[in-house]
């Protein structure tokens, strides 16, 4: 039995459409439930063209991460945050790391 062509483009789209719902908001929380050094490692590119400043706190927080300190690494990523000129792969960068930091922190305290 052959559908007609309206109804055969619409339950291929219908089919694209729950493709989609099941598989990007899996992609978009990957980073979520990362480990903070491998979010931090994963964006280590991000601020290769950083300004001095930007360089040297990115570069602090991933020690501080590497170092288990996520209380300091938060401090420090907030800091950074809210440096002006980041450009929002930096910014993005800096927000993935803070919320794996966070979680990490918050396992850590047992909560």
């Amino acid at each position: 039995m052959k559908l007609p062509q309206k109804a055969g483009r619409f339950c291929l789209a219908a089919l694209l459409a729950f493709a989609a719902w099941v598989t990007l908001p899996g992609c978009a929380s990957v980073e979520k439930h990362q480990d903070p050094v491998a979010v931090a490692a994963a964006h280590l590119d991000d601020f290769n063209s950083a300004t001095p400043p930007a360089k040297q706190a990115w570069d602090l927080a991933s020690a501080q991460i590497n170092g288990n300190d996520f209380e300091s690494a938060l401090a420090t990523l907030e800091q950074l945050r809210a440096q002006t000129g980041l450009s929002p792969e930096q910014i993005k960068a800096v927000d993935a790391t803070m919320a794996a930091v966070r979680k990490q922190a918050k396992s850590a305290r047992g909560n």
